[in-house]
């Protein structure tokens, strides 16, 4: 009996260790980034989260922007999967956010502020003309 119970418990024990083993772990889940001041009393924010059914393990993305005005949330907004990079523009009127998938796809989206809904978009996986427009080249990283 008790030789029985033994190997239960290791059973048990292995079983839990793999299970655990094949979990994703996001050590920033649910973490707020640091907020960003914007003009008026705005601030934003992401919350960082892990992908899931992803092979990326403990590396956290951006998948929700958060922004306040004096210190109220007025709007939550989820990214297409991943927000990659946002700004406030037209003196925080719009929000300009470059979002997409891990690989081949990036979108940037102007956004009204107010209504949640889009003023333009632009395909920023692809080499960008010359003629494209302040707020996308705004987004993009020097």
């Amino acid at each position: 009996m008790r030789r029985g119970l033994l190997w239960c418990g290791i059973l048990a024990i292995a079983l839990v260790g793999h299970a655990a083993a094949q979990e994703v772990h996001c050590t920033a889940k649910g973490k707020a980034t640091q907020k960003v001041a914007g003009p008026h009393g705005l601030e934003g924010w992401t919350i960082d989260d892990a992908l899931p059914d992803s092979s990326y393990g403990d590396e956290c993305f951006s998948g929700v922007l958060v922004i306040a005005r004096n210190g109220h949330v007025i709007r939550r907004r989820k990214a297409g999967p991943i927000l990659w990079h946002w700004i406030f523009w037209d003196d925080g009127k719009q929000l300009a956010i470059e979002e997409g998938p891990l690989h081949f796809g990036m979108a940037c989206v102007l956004e009204d502020l107010k209504s949640g809904r889009p003023v333009a978009t632009h395909d920023c996986y692809h080499m960008l003309p010359k003629d494209v427009p302040e707020w996308v080249k705004a987004l993009e990283p020097m």
